[in-house]
């Protein structure tokens, strides 16, 4: 049955109801729509579209038998920090600047300690962001 008319057989329903009733009845059949929307999601249902055309089946290449080319200069890559421990800091970070631009010091200190001690674990102690972290705390 086509979109409109079941959408319009619905309207003419709900208009038939009496009034007291119309609005619940309307929030019901908008669940009963997402339900039926989501259920026809899962299924892979397509109404009247047309079937997808299958594709051939290739063959795989064979496999080759030739060793990969050693690289020119081997260059250890440098060494990353852990990315959640990283973001906590980073949390902890912008919590400090939010409390001292409310004026609120002594918590912007602590969180910036915070931060600090995730990074000294993490980072090298030059690290541009442990620096950043000392002139914050020297800041606050």
């Amino acid at each position: 049955m086509p979109d409109f008319i079941f959408s319009w057989r619905l309207t003419a329903l709900i208009r038939t109801l009496d009034r007291r009733y119309r609005e619940r009845m309307i929030k019901h059949m908008e669940k009963l729509l997402v339900v039926l929307s989501i259920a026809l999601l899962l299924t892979g249902c397509r109404g009247n579209a047309p079937p997808e055309p299958k594709l051939p089946q290739v063959a795989p290449p064979p496999p080759t038998t030739e060793a990969p080319a050693p690289p020119d200069k081997k260059v250890a890559p440098a060494p990353q920090p852990d990315q959640e421990v990283s973001a906590a800091a980073a949390a902890y970070d912008s919590l400090a600047k939010d409390y001292y631009d409310a004026g609120n010091y002594d918590k912007a200190i602590a969180y910036y300690e915070k931060a600090l001690a995730i990074d000294l674990k993490t980072l090298d102690p030059e690290h541009p962001q442990i620096v950043a972290t000392y002139n914050n705390v020297g800041l606050a």
